[in-house]
């Protein structure tokens, strides 16, 4: 009876391990778009509209894989206080679309892009405050 038992539960972990490590998921198509903008910059964040402006030097952003064609973003102006966090739609593999995001009682959509293989600029405008934006422009660590 035991020996039944034993091999019932060691069909079942197989059958188990079978259906959770066979498949792909839906978003990775096998192009990584991901792989040139992945990895920590340094640089500085400007928040404000002309004329009234914060700026921030020394801030980190770092940028991590979520699929082949997503990243998810996080500029860290003030580690542990403030910062910004979104994902992004990769459009190529140096470039890419912020989808519209909330940032407390802002709604933020932009781009970002890579150039030279090293400085990532970021670019979002506030929707709801015309003129205002947030950028981050930084260099690959």
């Amino acid at each position: 009876m035991k020996k039944n038992a034993l091999f019932a539960l060691f069909a079942a972990l197989c059958l188990l391990m079978t259906a959770t490590t066979g498949c792909n998921k839906d978003d990775d198509s096998g192009n990584d778009q991901t792989a040139q903008v992945t990895g920590t910059y340094k640089g500085t964040y400007k928040e404000g509209a002309v004329g009234s402006t914060v700026t921030v030097n020394d801030v980190e952003t770092t940028i991590t894989r979520e699929t082949d064609a997503k990243v998810k973003v996080n500029i860290k102006v003030f580690p542990g206080f403030a910062g910004v966090v979104f994902t992004a739609d990769m459009t190529d593999g140096t470039n890419f679309t912020v989808p519209q995001f909330k940032l407390n009682d802002d709604d933020l959509k932009g781009t970002g892009r890579l150039e030279s293989g090293t400085t990532l600029k970021i670019d979002l405008d506030k929707v709801n405050e015309a003129g205002a934006k947030v950028t981050f422009e930084g260099t690959k660590q």
